[in-house]
């Protein structure tokens, strides 16, 4: 139910369309998930190394190189930002929330 869930709430936020001129790109491996509530809860490294725990808690692991676009800043960067994730080459996006520590610009794409 919970799976059914968190793929209902990834449809919902996604769109397709061509990825901005302000768009970066993960440096390393990054959390992200559906709910801001989840994002500390998921970085916890006991957490974070377990798929089926992420997954459960809407989140996912991205791997380096992926494209996003910062959406909303937290005031601090102790507060989750929120991102569009553009991922693999099909076009298509979504809306997801991760930590402004594990975001970064690859210096190639700059």
């Amino acid at each position: 139910m919970r799976a059914t869930h968190l793929i209902a709430s990834i449809a919902l936020v996604a769109a397709v369309g061509s990825a901005p001129a302000d768009e970066m790109r993960t440096v390393t491996s990054v959390i992200l998930c559906a709910q801001p509530e989840n994002v500390d809860t998921a970085n916890i490294r006991e957490v974070a190394r377990s798929q089926i725990v992420l997954r459960a808690m809407g989140c996912i692991r991205v791997n380096p190189g992926t494209r996003f676009s910062l959406v909303t800043e937290g005031s601090d960067e102790s507060e989750p930002w929120l991102v569009r994730l553009y991922p693999g080459n099909s076009g298509a996006s979504m809306l997801l929330w991760g930590m402004p520590s594990s975001l970064g610009v690859d210096e190639r794409e700059s």
